[in-house]
């Protein structure tokens, strides 16, 4: 039964693909954790059914072919709820069923949502490619933080929580967001900030040594002022800052390779920052190695 999506909802785009059931547990696990309720959504297509060409050659075949359609998308709706009670059955869930382009079903979706959660690559994807077009552009244009979740054999439960931050406003949000998670999840939040090779801070050319990237306390006092009023919101969360020499994404990526989540920003707005922060943040869905929590400057 389709319903309507509750504010502050967790929302979870469902398939019936594997990723998609791989983070199907991980919204179901998320809402939990923060008591809220958990809709999930399903946009189908009719013109996307196998042999569609087909069945609109022949008479009167296409109430039949929609019809086929949406028996189908309820069918993954309902199984996607029954794997939700029998994984969390304190989780109060909605299923939401519409018909269009999933781009802009889950956008909709994500209006009123506190987080969306989508899984890696859809049904439609293909196999050798790192991430579903549904996912990198919903995360790239949802006005609440995205997380894409990554399958994986085998979690460590000591792996860290890592967000990337410039130490200014525009990444306060994502580190709000990292900080709450590592406090839910129990794990402990590396805080990374990176210099470019060549540039650092705007104000010229500077290379700088590794035996040097210890010894930058103006940088060091930057985070730290950051995360000050978060540390006392999340006394509980163990904070260790890192310093990366390079470009973001992929010392990002890299460091993706041991961590339970990534945490980066993303801005939508037409400015050099938000050039910046959607490579970093497109890098990192595309080619991290754990999930990735992608989320917006702004509410």
């Amino acid at each position: 039964m389709t319903k309507r999506i509750p504010h502050g909802a967790v929302v979870c785009g469902v398939d019936g693909s594997s990723c998609s059931n791989a983070a199907l547990l991980a919204a179901a696990d998320l809402a939990g954790r923060e008591h809220r309720a958990l809709a999930l959504v399903h946009a189908f297509e009719p013109s996307r059914v196998v042999d569609a060409d087909r069945w609109r050659r022949q008479p009167g075949n296409d109430l039949a072919l929609a019809t086929l359609s949406r028996q189908e998308a309820d069918t993954v709706l309902k199984d996607a709820a029954l794997v939700v009670r029998g994984h969390a059955p304190d989780v109060e869930v909605v299923t939401t069923l519409r018909e269009g382009d999933a781009r802009e079903v889950m956008l909709a979706a994500a209006e009123d949502a506190s987080v969306v959660v989508v899984g890696c690559r859809g049904r439609g994807g293909f196999a050798r490619l790192p991430i579903g077009s549904v996912t990198l552009w919903l995360s790239q244009h949802s006005p609440c933080p995205t997380l894409v979740v990554r399958p994986r054999e085998e979690g460590d439960p000591a792996a860290p929580v890592v967000v990337g931050t410039d130490a200014t406003d525009t990444s306060a949000a994502a580190l709000e967001f990292a900080f709450a998670q590592a406090s839910f999840q129990g794990r402990p939040l590396v805080v990374v900030h990176c210099f470019d090779e060549h540039f650092q801070g705007g104000y010229g050319l500077t290379s700088i040594p590794d035996e040097d990237l210890e010894g930058l306390p103006t940088e060091r006092l930057a985070i730290a002022e950051a995360t000050a009023g978060l540390r006392e919101k999340y006394p509980d969360v163990d904070v260790r800052i890192e310093l990366g020499r390079g470009p973001a994404g992929p010392y990002l990526v890299r460091a993706s390779e041991h961590a339970e989540l990534l945490v980066v920003g993303s801005k939508q707005l037409s400015s050099f920052a938000a050039l910046v922060l959607g490579a970093v943040s497109r890098s990192v869905v595309e080619h991290a190695a754990c999930s990735v929590a992608v989320v917006p400057v702004s509410r």
